[in-house]
């Protein structure tokens, strides 16, 4: 949300509920990129070099 939506909601007093709204978004597309990218790439280093048992 830019300036002037962020002005023009408060004065429509719905401000706490855009907010509110794009930090949930912002919050899922942060756990979503975090999980995907990192997980597929240690899934791929362990299946090319498996690791060693302890005996």
């Amino acid at each position: 949300m830019n300036v002037r939506e962020a002005m023009a909601a408060y004065r429509d007093g719905t401000f706490e509920k855009k907010a509110k709204d794009g930090a949930e978004r912002r919050q899922t597309a942060k756990e979503r990129k975090s999980e995907g990218g990192i997980q597929k790439g240690r899934d791929l280093y362990e299946s090319m070099y498996p690791a060693k048992k302890e005996q």
